[in-house]
């Protein structure tokens, strides 16, 4: 009894778990079908899908019509060709409802033995489906949208037109779309001219584009091709000569030029390319579908900037007679929406990494140097020849300063001041802060190059780009793109861009930078900006070939309240007759692209000026401790004539000045014929009285000295010859209350007459 009873609520117990779970089952399947239900499935449009493109103001930017795929009717397709891709891909096309149940069960236990998504099940209408209508994510939502979908389309097309959608809208590889391309593409020929072996090919290529095609890889195209063929005489669809016939053909690509993606300007072939990352689609099968992709683009400032960049005048020829490849870049600074990118080169210029330059010594060094609180923008560093160990880094022109302000250490893109901070900070902390705005790094990138952009990698010249994009917004760093939204090609959003933020630094500490390379637009390397009338910050880079007047990479970046533009100008290639010439630097032809874009961009609407933060304040400093002691001390009390206005942040001021004036020089005597000549080492914050004392003692004060500097020399002739004098000097300092009086010097003129009394002649003129 105990034994049925225990079985019995057992038994009721299973039922509840099995309705609840058959019950979890179906709403989930209901609830994944809702978001396809009202779709319509249609395949009476006989033209191959293309995704559109529209800028920041929804206007249709770049409509890929030029790049369709021809469209070909199965009529006009051989027979053998239709035979080879049912036998390898859907043997019970005709045969079945659009879903192949034996199939799907058999992948079901091989994907659970494997714990994997190893195998798929697909016929080729839920292929079809997959391509048409969905993306190829590996989820169970989209499994079961597909499903759905496969019935509703069998329900409502014949398999002739779904065999014939699927033959045009499938990817064949090297941006062939469609038969029609693909027929064309490797073999120069319409679908309906192909041999056997041919069409076993484009049959066997669809598997997997890249590993199959007979342009890229030959060998495996062959095995595929053979499988297929196998395949076609096991279904008894060709005989065994044709079989032998076809396996002994070798394979000849006469390959002809198709429109394709590589027919795009370079702002769409950005937006293809990210959108490939967020849906997790190839590039062509985005471009091949009935996407709408809403952008950032602002078509007036692309015009601008094409126009620029494409200019005669800002290419400079080297010795080869070759100019540089270029690249620019345009953000919005509030959405870090990509504005316009253009170039000129014959070379792919999206995505390609180079060694940055100078371009990150603000996000890498001397941000990081104001943020963690080790200088004011004032500071002042020792630029000298130094040794790091077993690094030698030197200044261009190994020129060097002496002690430098920060702002001037930026401004002149100073090397030695750069490494001495990243050592100080050390390298771990300042790819930290890179990191924090977007840069990665090799695992090899630990050595104090990382300040000069000596990087194993580099960076796109997008990342360093929107490395700055926290100079304008409080110190907050946001990824940048080009695409702000995509909608489905039945009108669902599947994509919305939501901007995230993380903090870089301080508002305080991107104003600070901002200001010091405003300052660099005026007496640095970006100079060339200075005429501009609005608000705008610069920093340029040049990466040098060792031991040369040689130049690799030029680069300039500058942003405004509302814009970050950047230019790269060089050696794509690497190859020795491209080199860029020595002037052609980041402070010539890149810089002067930019002036000329935004003055053009704002020559009818200026952008504000760069907001300064509630926490910055301007404070007086004491120059004599700067000029003298290399320090920096607030100078309030001090006279106007030694001080000098600053910025700092309000949690970070220096403090007022507790150090001792030192009111001693030098003071030296020499006598002459007829004067002793006093020489005093002046400052002019110190009052100096000179003073003398004669034989019976009697002081006398000869000379008031105040308001100068250096060397004060004066000559004393009211003496009498071979008489001793005492000199000396009171020095009072006029920002304290410190006086001095120094020591005591003797000084006298000798005179021997006795030579001249005996001398007569020397005597004449008392006589006549």
């Amino acid at each position: 009894m105990k034994l049925k009873k225990v079985l019995k609520i057992s038994s009721i117990i299973l039922l509840i778990v099995a309705i609840i779970v058959l019950s979890f089952a179906l709403w989930f399947v209901i609830d994944t079908v809702k978001d396809v239900k009202n779709l319509q499935i249609s395949l009476n449009d006989k033209s191959v899908a293309c995704c559109d493109m529209f800028d920041s103001q929804k206007n249709l930017i770049s409509s890929t019509q030029g790049i369709k795929n021809t469209y070909v009717e199965l009529s006009q397709i051989n027979k053998q060709t239709i035979d080879a891709f049912l036998s390898i891909e859907d043997k019970k096309f005709y045969n079945h409802d659009g879903l192949n149940y034996p199939r799907m069960i058999k992948a079901v236990f091989t994907n659970i033995k494997k714990s994997e998504y190893a195998e798929g099940a697909s016929t080729i209408s839920q292929q079809l489906i997959k391509n048409k209508y969905l993306t190829n994510e590996k989820t169970i939502k989209r499994k079961i949208k597909e499903i759905y979908l496969t019935k509703k389309l069998e329900a409502s097309e014949s398999k002739d037109d779904i065999l014939e959608s699927y033959l045009n809208t499938i990817y064949y590889g090297n941006g062939a779309y469609g038969i029609g391309n693909a027929s064309m593409k490797f073999f120069s020929k319409t679908p309906s001219e192909l041999t056997l072996s041919e069409s076993c090919i484009l049959a066997g290529v669809v598997n997997s584009p890249a590993n199959y095609s007979p342009i890229n890889n030959i060998e495996k195209c062959k095995a595929r091709r053979n499988l297929v063929l196998n395949e076609m005489l096991e279904d008894g669809r060709i005989t065994n000569e044709e079989y032998i016939s076809a396996i002994n053909e070798d394979i000849i690509v006469n390959e002809s030029k198709i429109t394709s993606i590589n027919s795009l300007d370079l702002y769409s072939k950005n937006v293809l390319r990210e959108a490939s990352e967020i849906l997790g689609l190839s590039e062509q099968e985005i471009l091949n579908r009935n996407y709408k992709i809403y952008t950032y683009k602002d078509e007036s400032i692309q015009n601008t900037l094409s126009k620029i960049i494409n200019d005669d005048k800002y290419y400079d020829k080297n010795s080869y007679g070759n100019i540089a490849d270029s690249l620019s870049i345009i953000l919005d600074n509030e959405t870090g929406g990509v504005v316009a990118v253009d170039g000129r080169s014959e070379y792919d210029l999206i995505d390609f990494k180079r060694q940055p330059g100078s371009l990150v010594k603000p996000v890498l060094v001397y941000t990081p140097a104001i943020e963690e609180k080790l200088i004011y923008t004032c500071s002042e560093i020792l630029d000298e020849k130094t040794d790091f160990g077993k690094y030698s880094p030197k200044n261009v022109g190994d020129e060097y300063y002496g002690y430098v302000s920060i702002k001037d250490a930026v401004a002149k893109s100073l090397n030695i001041p750069s490494i001495k901070l990243c050592q100080e900070l050390g390298v771990n902390k300042c790819k930290e802060y890179g990191e924090k705005c977007g840069l990665e790094f090799d695992e090899n990138d630990v050595g104090l190059a990382i300040a000069l952009g000596g990087l194993t990698n580099g960076f796109t010249l997008q990342n360093i780009t929107e490395s700055y994009l926290p100079y304008t917004n409080s110190g907050m760093f946001k990824n940048s793109a080009y695409i702000s939204k995509i909608v489905s090609p039945n009108n669902l959003t599947i994509y919305n861009r939501k901007m995230s933020e993380n903090n870089y630094c301080s508002a305080e500490s991107a104003y600070l930078m901002t200001d010091t390379l405003n300052y660099s637009t005026k007496y640095g390397t970006s100079k060339k900006l200075s005429n501009c009338n609005y608000d705008i910050a610069g920093k340029t880079g040049t990466v040098n070939i060792k031991d040369s007047n040689l130049n690799t990479d030029a680069y300039s970046l500058a942003y405004t309240s509302k814009h970050t533009m950047s230019v790269w100008l060089g050696n794509y290639s690497m190859n020795e007759e491209f080199n860029l010439n020595g002037y052609n630097n980041g402070g010539t032809f890149a810089t002067e692209i930019i002036r000329d874009t935004f003055n053009t961009i704002y020559e009818d609407n200026s952008p504000p000026d760069f907001e300064i933060p509630d926490g910055i304040v301007s404070l007086p400093i004491d120059t004599i401790s700067l000029n003298e002691q290399h320090e920096i001390y607030l100078g309030n009390d001090l006279p106007q004539r030694f001080q000098k206005y600053e910025l700092f942040a309000k949690d970070n001021v220096p403090s007022t000045l507790t150090t001792n004036i030192n009111c001693d020089t030098n003071f030296t005597l020499d006598c002459q014929d007829n004067y002793i000549g006093i020489t005093l080492d002046c400052k002019d914050y110190i009052t100096y009285s000179i003073y003398r004392i004669d034989n019976n003692n009697r002081k006398k004060l000869i000379k008031n000295v105040y308001n100068h500097t250096g060397l004060f020399e004066y000559k004393d002739y009211n003496i009498n010859f071979n008489e001793n004098y005492n000199y000396y000097f009171t020095a009072s300092s006029l920002i304290s209350n410190q006086n001095f009086t120094s020591e005591k010097k003797s000084a006298i003129i000798k005179k021997d007459y006795s030579s001249l009394l005996n001398n007569s002649d020397n005597l004449s003129w008392l006589f006549g």
